[in-house]
């Protein structure tokens, strides 16, 4: 799965925040749709719109941050951005290269892209900026969605980007505007967030048997209560639960429960006469 790509700017209804100041929510709207595997997708504005103000009313004014985008991913779509402001690039580097189920919200200077191929303003847009990135490895190891990239200024996104070039943006972050602190090479403003975990696919065992007689078992109250001996004119085979430890005659034996077929219910002992049991 690659990262979706939105856009501050484009679709903006009436009546909506500006998309110009939407590059926050926009990121945001993108790790939604990695945290829930495509199935939401919702638009920067629509993020925008769960983003609120201390006094919970809704918040019209100017950018966000990660606090706000994070509080309106899990008020929205119910999903949970780990923010964490700063942390050392290098940390932030080994996290998302160790788990490629990651992708990050990034704080960045948008100053740092001018003269680069990720530089998508056409404004000569220079500030603060929120972009989405996850690790892909290579010569460019960053996938990045920028949420100016639509096209109209080139590139489109996502775009692959070298690993000095996002430390370098993150590291041009200004953290106080009124003195033009910057947050400093080395440290990231950064919101991570997980796709859905994959589980894997459940097990499925079946018996195969030959034509030599073999033993069926009546099994009640989990205990083996007696014993038939049948055959197959023909090799055949028939899905089976897992192992299980079933007493019998004061021993316990090693069986499983045929789920199919003409001996459905009855269990069976693989591992003698000929009967072989089989895990897909």
């Amino acid at each position: 799965m690659t990262l979706v790509a939105v856009f501050q700017i484009v679709g903006v209804p009436v009546g909506a925040v500006s998309g110009s100041l939407n590059c926050g929510p926009a990121a945001a709207a993108t790790l939604v749709a990695w945290a829930t595997d495509g199935k939401q997708r919702p638009a920067a504005w629509e993020v925008r719109a769960y983003i609120r103000n201390s006094d919970g009313s809704p918040d019209r004014q100017g950018g966000t941050n990660l606090r706000q985008q994070a509080e309106a991913m899990q008020r929205g779509y119910d999903v949970v951005m780990q923010v964490v402001t700063p942390e050392k690039f290098t940390a932030f580097r080994e996290r998302m290269k160790a788990d490629k189920k990651l992708a990050a919200s990034v704080s960045v200077g948008y100053g740092a892209f001018i003269g680069t191929q990720a530089y998508a303003s056409r404004t000569g847009f220079r500030s603060n900026h929120q972009v989405a990135v996850r690790w892909v490895g290579g010569t460019l190891p960053w996938e990045m969605v920028d949420p100016l990239a639509d096209g109209r200024g080139v590139p489109l996104a996502p775009i692959r980007i070298s690993d000095a070039l996002l430390r370098k943006a993150a590291g041009e972050l200004v953290i106080n505007e009124h003195v033009g602190k910057r947050l400093g090479l080395g440290s990231v403003y950064c919101g991570y967030v997980s796709a859905p975990k994959t589980e894997p696919a459940p097990k499925r065992f079946s018996v195969k048997f030959g034509t030599k007689a073999f033993f069926r078992y009546g099994v009640q109250g989990g205990v083996a209560i007696g014993r038939t001996s049948v055959r197959f004119r023909r090799a055949t085979s028939a899905p089976s639960t897992p192992l299980q430890r079933v007493p019998f005659g004061g021993q316990g034996r090693q069986m499983v429960q045929l789920t199919a077929g003409a001996m459905k219910g009855q269990f069976v002992e693989p591992g003698r006469s000929g009967l072989t049991l089989l895990e897909a």
